[in-house]
């Protein structure tokens, strides 16, 4: 992701949530790491960090960003926990579990990303229906002046003949129905 994509107001709007939920500098760090990495897809650096969140010296982001891999170091190694079973196997048995894992991680996220694309591919064209419907009630409007303008000209001729006020009886009906379809 960019760098426009790290500023934008829904993640700052986010953070303001966050500065209330967390007071403590070191608390706040890492929650706003959270949310740029599983939430943005933004790898987050003590840099980005600071900008989005100014607060502290320049080394509360670092600590803080130290702490969150260290953690997500931790929480991602698989261990076999079984007294009976040789350590080289355990080993063997979580990096299979691993790898596993990330793989399914990779195909989880080929999919998601397929769906993201299918979904700004609905909004692109219902954009462009809403455009179309946009330009066709322009159009409609266009028509009904012009049909007004029409009416009036036919008023002015018929006025000037003797069934003017039978006529203007059957305008007046004709535009209230006119007026209620528009």
């Amino acid at each position: 992701m960019n760098a426009e994509t790290v500023t934008t107001p829904e993640i700052a709007l986010e953070i303001a949530r966050l500065r209330q939920s967390h007071p403590d500098t070191q608390d706040l760090y890492r929650e706003v790491c959270v949310l740029l990495f599983f939430r943005h897809g933004v790898t987050p650096t003590a840099n980005k960090l600071y900008q989005l969140v100014h607060k502290g010296s320049m080394s509360a982001p670092t600590e803080a960003l130290r702490a969150f891999w260290a953690e997500l170091r931790e929480k991602s190694q698989v261990r076999i926990e079984q007294p009976d079973i040789p350590e080289a196997l355990k080993i063997t048995a979580g990096e299979m579990v691993s790898a596993l894992w990330k793989e399914a991680r990779a195909a989880a996220d080929l999919q998601l990303e397929y769906l993201r694309q299918e979904a700004a591919e609905s909004v692109h064209l219902a954009q462009d229906a809403q455009q179309n419907a946009e330009r066709q009630t322009q159009s409609f409007g266009l028509e009904l002046d012009r049909v007004r303008q029409d009416l009036q000209i036919s008023e002015t001729k018929v006025s000037n003949t003797s069934f003017g006020s039978v006529y203007f009886f059957l305008i007046g009906a004709l535009l209230k129905v006119v007026g209620s379809a528009a």
